[in-house]
């Protein structure tokens, strides 16, 4: 893997082997995780830029009659096909025509009619904690076989399951026996690509190794012992967490967003 620093300016890309570069100084960090050689500079910029969209593709302001509604917030979506997968903190959801149904924290909906799907069902909880369970991400595995749940919860549909877990997307009934890594603080994103789940957040340990805010499985759930970068603070009483990661265009670069300003030091 390789790492790329951002000064907010300009981006250089180290060699292989999480090699020590200088001190980055933005919010903004890129992760190489491919063998290949040098990158060069790239230029970024320090602010995301948001295009409206033309008249022709304009949506309409008038919300959907048929949506449901839930009684608390909903904090991530995820779709496959028709299926619309959302996760927060809420425990019913009210259906135009079918009233009100209780759900733990996750729920399914058709996609087209905006109506819970009873044919999905899984329960995020906190069963040794009294912190209010939350999902904070959810994603699709790469078959479209499986729900990648993360947040801040111990328990799945019943199952021992600390912060992060998948599901099976066909009825939400079953847990991945193998995908269930022991992380000690909550997961607040997730990223997956070819081969790797990536996942950020407030962690410090993954399956009792050492994981400062970022960490990769392989897809049998196994923590990737090869991908480690460690997100930092100066300040010790200031949060390194990551909030949020996506791939650059080329799928070899991931950017990294959080409250940090050091990457591996």
């Amino acid at each position: 893997p390789q790492l790329a620093y951002s000064d907010m300016h300009s981006i250089a890309l180290t060699r292989a082997h999480w090699v020590r570069g200088p001190r980055p100084r933005g919010m903004l960090e890129m992760l190489k995780r491919s063998g290949s050689r040098l990158g060069g500079l790239v230029a970024v910029v320090s602010a995301w830029v948001f295009l409206s969209a033309s008249p022709a593709l304009a949506l309409t302001e008038t919300p959907d009659p048929g949506m449901s509604v839930t009684t608390g917030k909903i904090l991530a979506m995820a779709q496959l096909g028709n299926t619309m997968y959302m996760g927060g903190h809420f425990l019913s959801v009210k259906t135009p025509g079918s009233g009100r149904q209780e759900v733990q924290n996750l729920a399914a909906f058709d996609a087209t009619t905006g109506r819970l799907l009873s044919t999905w069902s899984a329960s995020v909880t906190n069963t040794n904690s009294s912190a209010k369970p939350k999902v904070e991400e959810l994603a699709v595995s790469e078959g479209g076989d499986w729900l990648y749940v993360a947040g801040n919860f111990d328990t799945v549909n019943g199952q021992r399951a600390k912060n992060f877990a998948a599901v099976d997307t066909a009825t939400g009934s079953v847990v991945d026996a193998d995908f269930l890594p022991r992380i000690n603080k909550t997961v607040r994103t997730i990223l997956v690509g070819e081969g790797r789940v990536y996942i950020g957040g407030l962690f410090t340990t993954v399956d009792g190794e050492s994981r400062n805010h970022l960490a990769a499985f392989l897809p049998d759930g196994t923590l990737d012992a090869d991908w480690a970068p460690s997100t930092t603070h100066s300040d010790p009483n200031h949060s390194a967490a990551v909030h949020t990661l996506e791939w650059a265009v080329d799928r070899e670069t991931i950017f990294v967003g959080g409250g940090f300003n050091r990457v591996d030091g």
